[in-house]
Formats: C-alpha cells, sequence, structure tokens
C-alpha cells in the first residue's frame, strides 16, 4: 500500500505543469493587488480548486494508462487500492492546506505593512 500512495503522490508532483504554476502566481499576484486584504482567500480558494483539480487528473491518467491491468498483477486487494488513493489525497490535502495558510498570512503582512507606513 505503501508503493501504491508513493505512486499516486509521485504522478501528482510530476503531473504539475510549469506554465500552469506561473500563470497561477501571476493570477495571484494581480489578485492581492486588485483585492486587498481578501486576497488570501481568493488566493486559498483558487489553490484548494487546482490541487483538487490536480488530483482528478491524476485519477485520469491511471486510467488512460490502463493501470487496472497493473493492479490485478500485483498482490493488493481493492479495499487497499481504494484506500491508498484516499490517504494520497489526504496528502495532497495537507499541501494544500499549509499554502492556504500562506497564502492568508501573506497579504495580511503586506497590508499591514503598508497601513504602518499611512
Amino acid at each position: 500500500m505503501k508503493g501504491l500512495i508513493y505512486k499516486d503522490i509521485t504522478i501528482f508532483f510530476k503531473s504539475i505543469d510549469k506554465k500552469l504554476v506561473l500563470i497561477a502566481v501571476g493570477a495571484i499576484i494581480l489578485l492581492m493587488v486588485n483585492t486587498g486584504v481578501y486576497a488570501g482567500l481568493f488566493a486559498s480558494v483558487m489553490l484548494a480548486m487546482t490541487i483538487g483539480m490536480q488530483n482528478i487528473m491524476s485519477f485520469a491518467s491511471d486510467e488512460k494508462a490502463s493501470w487496472k491491468k497493473y493492479q490485478l498483477a500485483m498482490p493488493v486487494n481493492a479495499v487497499s487500492v481504494v484506500a491508498g488513493k484516499y490517504i494520497s489525497v489526504i496528502c495532497t490535502l495537507a499541501v494544500s492546506i499549509v499554502g492556504s495558510i500562506i497564502l492568508n498570512l501573506l497579504p495580511s503582512f503586506a497590508f499591514q505593512k503598508m497601513h504602518f507606513l499611512r
């Protein structure tokens, strides 16, 4: 089961597109400039949606690669495979939570410092 979790997490991180990350960073910076204090909220929602879609895409890539045939050849039962998928999603959820905390702290520090300058 450890191998299945490792496979799902590595597929998740390897399938992140570099161009998509640059576009998201640019959008988050524009959000922070335009929305003020609420930028962290919008950015964390965008991050959570992106990570959720990335999880769905990794499951779709399993189906595209005919993973079911390899799964049947492995000495694991279907319950372990499903449990491994859930655990990998929970691990990426931790990444989303940490990212959301950072994205919520950045605008508060930035706008608090700007508030002190007034």
